[in-house]
C-alpha cells in the first residue's frame, strides 16, 4: 500500500510492525509527548464529521520482513510507538473500569485487539533490542505479569525515556477519564477515536531496504534530526546489511550495541551520553587518522562521517585510508572499551586496588570532568598494564587539572580546555610520559594559571555544587597522603542553612539575609563530617556544633575549626572574620595539593 490513509489502517489490517534491530532506541522527550497530545486534543475540541479537520501525522516508510505479514518500520518508529502507548493507557484505562460498566469492557476489548493481535495475543508493533523488553512489559494486560519483571525502566536513557512518555500519557488519559462513570468512559474513547481516525499518515512500502534508507536518511538529514549515535549505527550496520550479513550475526552484533548502550549510559553513568563515548573513543584511539581543521582535537560534529571514514564507507579527504577497521571489529572493540569506561567511572578496589587512583577517578565522576576521559582511556590503554604509577599519576592530573582551571573558575574557555586535553592524549598515544606533559603544561602560564591567579580566586570563592564542595575539602584534607579514607564523607555548612539558628550575626552594615546570603557559600564556612554525624547536627547553632568538631576523629580541617573561631564576651562564635580567616587556610592547603609539580616529582 501506498498513499494517505488514516492511522487506524495501521491497526485494522493484517500487518504487525517490528523496529530493525539496528535502529535506535525510543527517542521522544516529553516535549515532543506533550506537542503530540496538544495537537489530540486541538483536533478532538474541533472534530467534526466531514473531515477537514484531519491532522498530517507524518510518513511511515516500511519493507517487507521475511515473516508473512510483517513490516520492518524504517521510518515512523517514534510516532508509531507512542501512538501504541497511548492506546496502551487507553486500555489500561478502560480494564479499571471494567468491572462497573460494559462500555469499558468493550472499549477494553476492542483496543486489546489493536494492541495484541490474535488468541496469541501477538503484539502489534515490537521494538528493537534497545526497549524491547521494556515495552513488552508496559503492552503487558496482566498487571501480576508486570509485577513480576526485571525494572527495566532504567537500563539505559533510552528506556528511561520511553518510561517517561508511557507515565505522562497515562496521567493524561486518567485525567481525562477522572470522573469515571459511563460519560467518562466515552470521552476517554472518543480521544481515541479522533487520534485513529482524524490523524492521517502517508505510508510507503518498499520491497527493497536500500531504497527505503535512501528516502529515510534524505528525510532526517532535512531535520528531523537524528543523534549522531543513532546514524553511526545505522551506517555500520547498514554496511554490514548491504555485504550480506545473516540476521543471526547482526542480531549478535546489534546485542554488543545494545551493551554499549547500557555500558555507556546506564542510571550508573548519569551525566554521561552515547555520542560522547563515541567522540572519546575516536580521539583516544583513532585521532591520528583524521585530518583536523584547528587545534588537535576531532570535529565533534558530523561524527559519523568519522566513522564512516574509519570503516572505509567514505572517504574524508586526507584521511589515513590505509587504517580501514571493518564494521563488525570495531563494534567489539568499542564494546570492550564500553566496560573499562564503566569501571573507570565505578572503579573498585578489586579492580584498582589503590586508594588513590579509585578516589581519583571517583572525584572526576562527580565533578563531570567529561573531558578528560579520551586521555584517561589512552592512558589505561598505555600504562595501566605496565607502568601502573604514570596511570596513577595521570588520573591525579586530569583531576586536579579540572580542578584548578575550572572549578576554581580561572576563566579557560570550554574549547581551550578540551584543545588542552586533547592535546594530552595525543601525547599519551606517541609515548612521551606524564613527567614530560606536566613539565610541558605548567611551562605555559595561558594553560596552567599561575599561584596567584589562582590563590585571588579561591579566596573569594563560593561553591553551591555540594559534589564540588566535597572535592575541594578533600583536597585540603589529604592533599598528597597515601592514607586518604573512602568512608563516604558529606558536606557540612558551619554557619546553619536556617538563618533562624544563627546567633552570632556580625551584620557589616547588612541586612541578616544579605549577611547570611554572603556568606553561607563560601568554602570557609563549608567542612566534611560523616553523612550520620551531618544528618545529626543537622541547624544545630554554633555552640552546640563547636564541641563536637573538636572531637572529629576523621577530618582534621573540621577538628581545626573551633581554633579559628572569634569570641564575643568569651563565647565562641562563627562569623564573617573566621570564615574568612578559614577560607585563607583552606586556600593554601588546595593551592598547594593542585601543585602538579608536585605529581610530576614523585613519579618513579
Amino acid at each position: 500500500m501506498e498513499g494517505t490513509s488514516r492511522l487506524v489502517s495501521l491497526f485494522e489490517d493484517e500487518d504487525r510492525y517490528v523496529i530493525p534491530t539496528y535502529q535506535r532506541g525510543y527517542s521522544w522527550e516529553d516535549e515532543h509527548v506533550k506537542e503530540l497530545l496538544d495537537d489530540l486534543e486541538e483536533i478532538h475540541d474541533d472534530a467534526g464529521d466531514n473531515g477537514e479537520n484531519q491532522h498530517f501525522f507524518g510518513t511511515v516508510l516500511v519493507t517487507e520482513h521475511n515473516s508473512p505479514n510483517v513490516m520492518k518500520i524504517i521510518d515512523g518508529q517514534q510516532r508509531l510507538t507512542t501512538v501504541v502507548l497511548l492506546l496502551i493507557c487507553a486500555r489500561n484505562y478502560f480494564a479499571s473500569k471494567k468491572e462497573k460498566s460494559e462500555k469499558a469492557k468493550k472499549y477494553f476489548q476492542r483496543l486489546e485487539e489493536y494492541i495484541n493481535r490474535g488468541k496469541h495475543k501477538t503484539p502489534v508493533l515490537v521494538l528493537s533490542r534497545t526497549n524491547q523488553k521494556l515495552f513488552k512489559e508496559i503492552s503487558c494486560s496482566n498487571n501480576e505479569e508486570q509485577s513480576r519483571t526485571e525494572d527495566h525502566s532504567k537500563s539505559n536513557d533510552s528506556n528511561e525515556l520511553l518510561t517517561n512518555a508511557h507515565r505522562e500519557i497515562q496521567v493524561w488519559v486518567d485525567k481525562k477519564g477522572a470522573d469515571g462513570g459511563d460519560e467518562a468512559v466515552d470521552a476517554v474513547y472518543n480521544y481515541v477515536q479522533t487520534l485513529l481516525n482524524k490523524f492521517v499518515i502517508y505510508k510507503y512500502r518498499y520491497k527493497k531496504e536500500a531504497d527505503a534508507y535512501t528516502v529515510f536518511n534524505l528525510v532526517n538529514n532535512r531535520g528531523t534530526g537524528l543523534n549522531e549515535s543513532d546514524l553511526i549505527k545505522n551506517s555500520l550496520f547498514g554496511e554490514m546489511a548491504d555485504q550480506g550479513t545473516r540476521e543471526s550475526e547482526l542480531d549478535e552484533y546489534d546485542s554488543m550495541w545494545d551493551k554499549i548502550r547500557h555500558k555507556v549510559t546506564g542510571k550508573k553513568e548519569a551525566g554521561y551520553q552515547l555520542d560522547r563515548f563515541f567522540y572519546h573513543y575516536l580521539s583516544a584511539f583513532h585521532s591520528n587518522k583524521f585530518p583536523k581543521e584547528k587545534g588537535v582535537c576531532l570535529k565533534q560534529k558530523k561524527l559519523h562521517e568519522l566513522f564512516k571514514a574509519l570503516t572505509g564507507i567514505k572517504s574524508i579527504t586526507r584521511v589515513n585510508t590505509g587504517m580501514v577497521i571493518k564494521p563488525m571489529p570495531l563494534i567489539t572493540d568499542m564494546k570492550n572499551w564500553s566496560e573499562t569506561l564503566e569501571k573507570l567511572r565505578n572503579p573498585t578496589k578489586n579492580e584498582f586496588g589503590n586508594n588513590n587512583i579509585i578516589h581519583y577517578l571517583e572525584k572526576i565522576r562527580d565533578v563531570k570532568a567529561v573531558f578528560v576521559y579520551p586521555a584517561i582511556l589512552a592512558g589505561y590503554k598505555e600504562y595501566w598494564e605496565t607502568k601502573r604509577i604514570q596511570f596513577e599519576a595521570l588520573v591525579m592530573l586530569c583531576f586536579k587539572y579540572h580542578v584548578r582551571v575550572k572549578i576554581i573558575g580561572t576563566s579557560m574557555s570550554v574549547s581551550s580546555y578540551q584543545e588542552i586535553m586533547c592535546g594530552i592524549t595525543n601525547k599519551i598515544n606517541n609515548g612521551i610520559s606524564v613527567e614530560t606533559i606536566i613539565s610541558d603544561l605548567i611551562s605555559k602560564e595561558e594553560e596552567y594559571p599561575n599561584d596567584d591567579r589562582v590563590k585571588e580566586n579561591l579566596m573569594e570563592l563560593r561553591v553551591s555544587n555540594a559534589k564540588h564542595a566535597k572535592a575541594l575539602l578533600e583536597e585540603a584534607e589529604y592533599g598528597y597522603s597515601d592514607e586518604r579514607t573512602l568512608a563516604s564523607a558529606s558536606v557540612e555548612h558551619i554557619m546553619p542553612r536556617n538563618i533562624s539558628k544563627w546567633d552570632d550575626i556580625d551584620p557589616e552594615k547588612l541586612s541578616v539575609a544579605a549577611y547570611h546570603s554572603k556568606y553561607f557559600s563560601m568554602l570557609g564556612n563549608q567542612t566534611l563530617l560523616s553523612k550520620k554525624k551531618n544528618i545529626a547536627f543537622s541547624n544545630n547553632k554554633f555552640e552546640f556544633k563547636v564541641k563536637e568538631y573538636a572531637k572529629e576523629e576523621k577530618y582534621g580541617i573540621t577538628r581545626s575549626i573551633p581554633k579559628l573561631a572569634g569570641q564575643v564576651d568569651g563565647k565562641l562564635v562563627w562569623n564573617a572574620t573566621a570564615i574568612k580567616k578559614r577560607q585563607e587556610r583552606l586556600a593554601d592547603k588546595i593551592l598547594k595539593t593542585i601543585d602538579l609539580s608536585q605529581i610530576r616529582d614523585n613519579v618513579v
